[in-house]
């Protein structure tokens, strides 16, 4: 069996990371800078490489981009200079950006696109880049830059060019989201968030805190007590009813609207990436679903942090209420600890976090009742921000994943393997990455697969490169993964080296 792995996406690790694209500040465009950086650790030389759309600009010979690095271009390399005290500029470039949008290239010196962006001011961009000062800014590297849903306001007013946007941008970073929205820890990352509502502070009284800020009046129906939460859900809050006050400008859109909210920490910092920059005196929902698969009641600690005063709700009803007016402590921190049961199957979890001034961020996991340990086991509990994917909320349907280790999608023993093909395809491959390259096995058959004496190799001229141990088999519907450097190989994805030869073959 012989798979050629072509490599997707961008050939080669640089990234538009940045774009003030109108400041509002000058007339003369002399503040707008496009960001790049390099997400690997080696440099690349951008000598004669351009930006072939949008402005006009030729890297000159000896532009080198240093790894996990940035690089700014500059409209007016000196006033940029100037105004953030950097160095790591280039410029000046001719043209200027358009303030409603448009697609910026970087070209190779070959003339193909090696990154590009298509940004604008309406629908899902964050419309405040558009003349309030606030640059676009990456979430993280690694996310797809032609997606609004990668892009935030910047935090400070002017951006950040030349410097880190966030933690996901720091070397050594883990980038890729786990699969089942928890990190390592257990921290839940995958939410939807709702805000952000005036009229918070800490130190409200457990009351107050406990009240429905998001109700609706007049004919809706919405209340905090709802379990049916999607993104793009529209909540006509009254606020003669509700016990928040308005909405703040900082919001993305005129009414609340549920927006999905991946975190690449286990802090989920309302103030850097969901509605920034900083509003003050306001507090927010988050919402996600947690399945519990083990098919009966599941007694857990939930563990959790909060910047300011937090409630935790689980399915309608409050199980956790602090109203302190405090910091969020460091990164896998726990302040606080409550006892709650999650039912068989899908189990909502609303957390709502009120922030009096500065910090405005929280993090939630579950833990064991006895010793306290994280859960992150699959066949205990799975984490989705989709209301209608896992179990039902009385424990029947689909798990999102196999507690037994597969997805539901993949195919499975049931899947009848064609006459005369092998039992044992490639099925899944991490290439493209700053972290931990692999390749995944998967048996299709209906019976175990021996794989003791074959060979896995990256290279056409030598197909008997390394020799699976003896003992090495896939059951029925099983997976086997393997790492690069395990193997000895190297599956890394260049601009030189841009496709990948993988072979499993047989002991014949």
């Amino acid at each position: 069996m012989l798979v050629l792995f072509p490599a997707s996406g961008r050939l080669q690790a640089l990234t538009i990371s940045e774009v003030m694209y109108h400041s509002g500040a000058l007339e003369d465009q002399g503040d707008e800078f496009i960001e790049l950086y390099n997400e690997n650790i080696d440099p690349v030389d951008l000598s004669g490489y351009s930006i072939c759309n949008g402005i006009n600009f030729v890297f000159p010979r000896g532009t080198y981009l240093d790894g996990h690095s940035y690089l700014v271009i500059c409209a007016d390399e000196a006033a940029i200079r100037d105004r953030y005290g950097i160095t790591n500029t280039i410029g000046d470039w001719i043209g200027s950006l358009d303030n409603s949008g448009e697609r910026i290239e970087i070209c190779n010196t070959g003339g193909r696109i090696v990154t590009e962006l298509r940004y604008n001011d309406r629908g899902k961009w964050p419309v405040g880049a558009d003349g309030t000062g606030h640059s676009l800014t990456l979430k993280a590297p690694f996310l797809d830059v032609d997606d609004a849903d990668s892009w935030r306001l910047s935090r400070a007013l002017g951006g950040t060019p030349g410097r880190p946007n966030g933690p996901s941008f720091e070397a050594g970073a883990v980038f890729e989201p786990p699969a089942n929205g928890m990190d390592s820890n257990g921290f839940i990352l995958t939410w939807l968030v709702l805000g952000p509502y005036t009229g918070a502070t800490c130190d409200l009284g457990d009351s107050v805190i406990r009240a429905d800020w998001l109700r609706e009046a007049g004919g809706g129906t919405r209340r905090q007590t709802d379990m049916d939460w999607r993104a793009g859900d529209v909540v006509n809050t009254s606020f003669a009813s509700a016990r928040s006050t308005g909405l703040h400008q900082n919001s993305p859109t005129n009414t609340p609207t549920v927006e999905e909210y991946l975190s690449f920490g286990d802090t989920i910092d309302f103030n850097e990436s969901v509605w920034p920059p900083n509003p003050e005196n306001v507090m927010g929902y988050a919402f996600t679903y947690v399945d519990n698969v083990t098919g009966s009641d599941l007694g857990v600690t939930i563990g959790c942090a909060s910047d300011d005063a937090i409630a935790v709700m689980i399915n309608g009803s409050h199980v956790h209420v602090n109203d302190a007016c405090r910091g969020v402590g460091n990164s896998g921190q726990v302040q606080d600890t409550a006892s709650a049961t999650l039912q068989p199957g899908k189990n909502l979890v609303a957390v709502k976090v009120f922030e009096n001034g500065g910090g405005w961020s929280f993090r939630l996991r579950f833990q064991a009742r006895v010793g306290g340990a994280p859960i992150t086991d699959i066949s205990q509990l799975q984490v989705t921000t989709n209301v209608d994917e896992g179990l039902d909320f009385d424990g029947n349907g689909d798990p999102i994943k196999d507690p037994g280790g597969g997805d539901p999608g993949d195919p499975g023993p049931d899947i009848l393997q064609e006459a005369g093909s092998s039992p044992v395809l490639l099925n899944e491959a991490l290439m493209l990455t700053n972290g931990e390259r692999w390749l995944e096995l998967y048996n299709r058959s209906g019976s175990t697969v021996n794989l003791s004496g074959h060979y896995l190799t990256d290279d056409p001229g030598n197909l008997t490169k390394r020799q699976l141990p003896g003992g090495t088999s896939i059951v029925s519907g099983g997976y086997l993964t393997f790492t690069d450097t395990e193997l000895g190989f190297d599956f890394s994805i260049t601009e030189e080296r841009d496709r990948i030869f993988v072979a499993l073959v047989d002991d014949t």
